[in-house]
């Protein structure tokens, strides 16, 4: 990475995973896994996305829910799941959801 910020470029690499877990009051932890083609999204509360990014990249239409999708979003759930334990990042289930005011969903 520090080679990339002084100018030596960046490792090429088959994937890319972001954590997120809230602004102010709000906790909303998500865990994104993202290849060049395709982008997958999970929170605790609100379900899954699943974006072909070669043919929509501008995320409209989300096919998580889109039977003829199940493998590959089955197949970046569990990439994304080995990453979580190789990397310790065990808390996120544990985390509670709130609104935006910080009250904690159900």
């Amino acid at each position: 990475m520090a080679a990339g910020l002084t100018g030596g470029g960046y490792p090429d690499r088959d994937f890319v995973v972001s954590e997120y877990y809230g602004k102010q009051k709000w906790v909303n932890p998500i865990r994104m896994y993202r290849t060049r083609e395709w982008k997958y999204n999970r929170y605790l509360v609100h379900g899954e996305e699943l974006y072909d990014l070669k043919n929509d990249p501008d995320e409209m239409v989300n096919l998580a829910a889109d039977a003829s999708h199940h493998a590959r979003k089955d197949e970046l759930s569990s990439a994304l799941d080995r990453w979580m334990a190789k990397n310790g990042d065990t808390d996120f289930a544990t985390y509670w959801p709130t609104n935006r005011d910080g009250t904690r969903l159900k």
